[in-house]
């Protein structure tokens, strides 16, 4: 975990840097909120990338 690279969403500008950010690991996916990054929680692959395609098919 101390070797993950965090990233956040090319759309995420909130002032106060409030962002769910998230690192790709071998098989799965670590998710954490960019104000408490000690918490955490990992999702498949699968799970995140239909995460994802619901998060976009939603946006407007």
């Amino acid at each position: 975990m101390a070797d993950d690279v965090w990233r956040k969403s090319s759309h995420s500008g909130a002032p106060d840097n409030d962002c769910v950010e998230f690192a790709v690991a071998d098989r799965y996916i670590r998710v954490r909120d960019s104000k408490n990054p000690r918490l955490l929680f990992t999702v498949s692959r699968d799970s995140w990338q239909e995460l994802v395609a619901a998060l976009k098919a939603t946006a407007g």
